[in-house]
């Protein structure tokens, strides 16, 4: 038979993990959603193409430094989903408690 005592341990333990699991999703949710912004924002040739080689390199450029954010958005969200939390998130529990 399971005691109050090891109930509310082991209850305690869930809701920990809970919020862990929620935060780093969310986090990483978040980054991949400013990746694909990013992705978006990528400059499109216009229909013909530029018209002059200082608006196809500042289109180059741009698009460069988009993908570059996005890629970095990306690798962010690979690192949220395995960052410690657990610090974070116990301080915030006796925080409430």
């Amino acid at each position: 038979m399971v005691t109050r005592a090891e109930l509310a341990e082991y209850a305690d333990h869930f809701r920990h993990r809970m919020l862990v699991e929620a935060l780093r999703e969310a986090t990483a949710s978040h980054w991949l959603r400013r990746a694909e912004d990013f992705e978006r924002a990528k400059p499109v040739p216009p229909p013909g193409g530029f018209v002059d080689p200082e608006s196809r390199e500042r289109a180059r450029a741009a698009w460069r430094r988009c993908h570059e954010t996005a890629q970095a958005c990306r690798n962010a969200a690979a690192v949220a989903l395995i960052q410690d939390v657990d610090a974070e998130v116990e301080t915030a529990l006796s925080e409430v408690a």
